[in-house]
């Protein structure tokens, strides 16, 4: 009964350093954070300078974004964008394009960072759920809200 109670409490132990995570994670969000630009006039096909993305969640409204990229003199931008067109599927699926700008910066450090995006302007009337695909890449998440 002993190791019982012991593995019991392990468990426990296991779960509430489970939920700490959890909490840290949402309360690392920012309160603010670009929103995906959706619709017929988002330039999707612009240009984009090089970047990596080494990982990508969603947590509640937020796209969260691990990216790297070269510079380090210069401020850069992301964005994300979507012609604002979902599949007739369920979840409906739409595909998001990501742009990287360097505004000029061509110094060579390596930038790891990570980059929120809001993505309450994708939600689609009628469900709670949608499914992002990111062109150019293999990565499909789920946005449930």
């Amino acid at each position: 009964m002993r190791n019982f109670t012991v593995a019991l409490s392990g468990v426990f132990f296991a779960a509430l350093a489970g939920c700490g995570s959890l909490q840290r994670a949402v309360a690392e969000l920012p309160e603010e954070a670009p929103e995906v630009i959706a619709g017929p006039n988002a330039d999707i096909r612009g240009l984009s300078d090089p970047f990596d993305i080494s990982f990508a969640d969603v947590i509640n409204d937020f796209l969260v974004l691990h990216v790297s990229y070269s510079g380090g003199c210069e401020d850069h931008d992301f964005e994300v964008l979507s012609n604002g067109k979902y599949t007739a599927t369920y979840p409906p699926e739409i595909e998001l394009h990501i742009k990287h700008y360097n505004n000029g910066d061509y110094c060579r450090g390596v930038i790891d960072e990570k980059r929120y995006f809001d993505l309450r302007p994708l939600q689609y009337p009628g469900t709670n759920r949608i499914r992002l695909v990111f062109v150019k890449s293999n990565r499909i998440l789920d946005y449930i809200y």
